[in-house]
């Protein structure tokens, strides 16, 4: 296991355990639907939660959300393993193309094979602390593409230290 996966590895953890806090505030939701002294509910506020419809609707939803999260995370945390144990990767060239708003900076990755060619595929990224200062420039990367959606399922590159020369 290389030092990519295990922080690959590490991240899909802690997404699941966030999924898992959504499920268990589902839980106790639908416990206070049902019986809130199971919870230290003091009983002049057993109105305020019991038979109450918000908190029998809001628990449900939130445990089909945890129970979806974490299946979901799962599932393509494992295809992104297997594609990068066992598909070739293919040289590519990634332009990091940022996006700005007012409410928000969204992060794209742009891969094409060759700087001539027109762009493949356009892919979401969550960049490092030195995304800005790559802006615009063809890095070299290697990318696994799914053979079964034939998109990109893993972007793997050399990383640039704070204070390198680019």
């Amino acid at each position: 296991m290389t030092a990519d996966t295990t922080r690959f590895k590490r991240r899909v953890w802690l997404a699941q355990a966030v999924s898992g806090a959504v499920l268990l505030f589902g839980v106790v939701a639908v416990i206070l639907y049902f019986d809130p002294s199971l919870l230290g509910v003091p009983p002049g506020q057993y109105p305020y939660y019991k038979g109450r419809f918000i908190w029998l609707g809001t628990g449900l939803l939130f445990v089909g959300l945890g129970i979806a999260w974490i299946l979901v995370s799962r599932r393509r945390a494992k295809r992104a393993l297997w594609v990068y144990r066992n598909v070739p990767a293919v040289p590519m060239l990634l332009t990091l193309e940022i996006d700005e708003d007012s409410d928000s900076t969204t992060y794209h990755a742009l891969l094409r094979t060759a700087r001539d060619e027109e762009y493949r595929w356009r892919a979401w990224v969550d960049p490092s602390f030195r995304a800005r200062s790559l802006a615009g420039s063809d890095i070299p990367v290697e990318v696994f593409i799914d053979p079964a959606l034939n998109t990109p399922a893993v972007i793997s590159g050399t990383r640039i230290r704070r204070g390198s020369p680019r």
